[in-house]
């Protein structure tokens, strides 16, 4: 009932269509029927005329069919399109306020209070990047990592030029082209620190010269304007190496940081699902439990 509340609320219109179109399909596959009944099984001879009809009627029933079956596609995408960014929505707007580990044989090892209820697990993973020991604290682990801003560009969209990521190391610059073919540029040029609650604001040295490098690496960018620029926050661990795995001193506890985790975090995420669902291996030097993440300092 909540989706068909859904849909009524925020897809009214291609529903309608989508119900108008297959119920005029319908009519029109019967009206085919009669015609072949009335008419074509009817006659003592089939003339040009008839079959000309004939035809007109098999291609609008074409026509209508294709035409309900792409707006019930499209339908059935924007409300499945819908539903995932109210989940995404959801958990970004979800925060945990206290994770509690609980002990006894068969017991959930977590109850976890958010402020949209609790949720009781036996594994838990902490993928909260440079908010990741704040998760941590309450288990007593400390990851080894610091916080910092960086920026980033967005370009207008402009004809498919990349492919794969181009990274200029010693000119600091990481380049991509979006689904969208606008062009991602960054590559660690630092923002500028705030006073707590506000986190980092853009400088404009690092957004000119973050974009400077990029023309003088792929000079068909030079034409192409920026309409975005934004700072983010991300954790650089002690090592640089990502830490993706289950903790030996927290049972059931995972976590999946990297410094580079808006371009890794996918492949590192995937890894850590295969892990847990069939134990497959992961580096040993990626382990929780290494040096570069200890326990927190007791007081």
């Amino acid at each position: 009932m909540s989706l068909l509340r859904l849909m009524l609320q925020q897809h009214r219109a291609e529903l309608a269509l989508s119900l108008v179109l297959s119920v005029v399909s319908a009519a029109a596959s019967v009206g085919v029927l009669a015609f072949i009944n009335a008419q074509l099984l009817a006659a003592e001879a089939v003339s040009g005329k008839l079959l000309g009809s004939f035809a007109g009627l098999l291609l609008a029933l074409f026509a209508l069919s294709t035409a309900s079956q792409v707006v019930m596609s499209r339908l059935g995408h924007n409300v499945v399109y819908g539903l995932r960014r109210m989940l995404v929505k959801r958990v970004l707007d979800t925060d945990v306020e206290r994770i509690e580990p609980r002990h006894g044989p068969g017991a959930p090892r977590f109850h976890v209070t958010t402020s949209a209820g609790t949720i009781v697990a036996r594994r838990i993973v902490n993928a909260a990047a440079a908010w990741a020991n704040e998760v941590a604290a309450p288990l007593g682990l400390r990851h080894g990592y610091r916080a910092d801003g960086l920026h980033v560009n967005v370009t207008e969209p402009r004809p498919r030029l990349i492919e794969p990521m181009v990274q200029h190391i010693g000119r600091r610059l990481t380049l991509k082209q979006s689904a969208d073919d606008t062009f991602i540029i960054g590559g660690g040029w630092p923002a500028r620190p705030e006073q707590p609650p506000r986190r980092f604001s853009n400088r404009w040295e690092s957004a000119a010269g973050n974009t400077a490098v990029a023309v003088r690496v792929v000079p068909a960018l030079a034409g192409v304007r920026v309409v975005r620029t934004w700072t983010g926050v991300m954790p650089f661990t002690d090592d640089g190496a990502p830490v993706v795995g289950e903790s030996a001193a927290v049972p059931g506890y995972h976590v999946c940081l990297a410094t580079t985790g808006f371009t890794l975090m996918p492949l590192l995420a995937r890894m850590l699902a295969e892990h847990m669902a069939t134990g497959a291996p992961l580096p040993q030097s990626f382990s929780p439990d290494r040096r570069s993440s200890h326990p927190a300092p007791t007081t």
